[in-house]
């Protein structure tokens, strides 16, 4: 089997934060994205930043991702 190189061409963060309930009782998220991501940071450095832009929201964060589109392909 070949060898397959990743090469990392966009990272985006998205921290998703509460906005409120629906009519369900539900909570809301409304999604806020910090994109041109340098894709040699290390996702330990990442997450220690999500957390420190996360804690100037007033609503509480749900969830931390880190979004990768890369390229793939044949190692030569």
């Amino acid at each position: 089997m070949a060898t397959v190189k990743q090469e990392i061409m966009k990272r985006s963060l998205i921290i998703n934060v509460a906005n409120g309930v629906d009519n369900d009782g539900k909570t809301k998220i409304k999604a806020f994205t910090f994109g041109n991501l340098k894709a040699e940071a290390k996702v330990e450095d990442v997450f220690k930043a999500a957390n420190a832009l996360g804690g100037l929201y007033a609503e509480e964060v749900q969830s931390i991702v880190l979004s990768e589109k890369s390229e793939l392909a044949e190692q030569q």
